[in-house]
C-alpha cells in the first residue's frame, strides 16, 4: 500500500511555488496528491521567491496567502527558488537568508512548513554547484526548524540533470516525476503532524 492511501484524515495544504507548482501545460505533483489533502494552488510560473531577485517573489506576497489560508490543519508547501538560482544574480546566502525569512512567516502564522528543493539540470553546470549547496544547507536548515524537506537531487536526478525516467522537457518532471513527487509530499505531511505533536 502507497503513502497515499494510508492516511484518511483530511489535512489542508497551501502550495507556494512556480511552474513546479503551477502550470497547466505540465504534469505536477499537485495533480496526483489524494483526495484527504485539499489544496489550494497559490504558485506563479515563472516566478523567484526572495524579494531581492525582483519580479513577484514569493517571500513578499506570502502575507496575503496565509491570511486567506484556511486555519486549521494547514501545511504550506515551498518551492525552493529555481527561477532565483537559474535566472538572476541573487547568490546563495541571499537565498538562506529568504528561505529562513520564508519558514519563519509560515510558523509565525502557526502553520508548518514543507520545502521542496531544486534539481540540478543539464546545460546549467555553473549553476549546479549553488544548488547543490543551497539544498545541503535547505536539509539542514530544515532539521534545526523541524520543518519538512524534499530534496529534487535525491532520487530525482544523476549527472548534473533530471534522470530520463522523470524528465520531460529538461526542467520540468514528466508523470512519473510528478507521481513520485507527490508521494514524498504525502509523507512529509505524515511527518510534519508528528514534528507538530512532539512541539505542542
Amino acid at each position: 500500500m502507497s503513502r497515499a492511501t494510508r492516511h484518511k484524515r483530511p489535512v489542508h495544504a497551501l502550495l507556494c511555488g512556480d511552474s513546479w507548482t503551477n502550470l497547466a501545460t505540465h504534469p505536477k505533483y499537485p495533480d496526483t496528491l489524494p483526495d484527504w489533502i485539499t489544496v489550494t494552488n497559490s504558485g506563479v510560473a515563472g516566478q523567484p521567491i526572495a524579494t531581492v531577485s525582483g519580479g513577484n517573489p514569493l517571500q513578499s506576497r506570502l502575507a496575503s496567502e496565509l491570511a486567506a489560508a484556511p486555519a486549521a490543519d494547514l501545511v504550506v508547501i515551498c518551492s525552493a527558488g529555481i527561477n532565483d538560482t537559474l535566472y538572476t544574480s541573487t547568490t546563495l546566502e541571499q537565498m538562506q537568508a529568504a528561505i529562513a525569512d520564508i519558514t519563519a512567516q509560515v510558523k509565525a502564522a502557526n502553520k508548518w512548513p514543507i520545502w521542496c528543493g531544486i534539481p540540478t539540470l543539464a546545460g546549467y553546470t555553473a549553476k549546479n554547484a549553488q544548488v547543490i549547496a543551497q539544498e545541503a544547507w535547505m536539509a539542514e536548515h530544515c532539521r534545526q526548524e523541524l520543518a519538512g524537506f524534499i530534496s529534487l537531487i535525491d532520487d530525482f536526478c544523476e549527472g548534473g540533470e533530471i534522470k530520463a525516467e522523470y524528465d520531460r522537457d529538461g526542467g520540468h518532471f514528466n508523470a512519473a516525476g510528478a507521481a513520485l513527487l507527490a508521494d514524498k509530499v504525502v509523507n512529509e505531511i505524515h511527518c510534519s503532524a508528528w514534528r507538530k505533536a512532539a512541539v505542542a
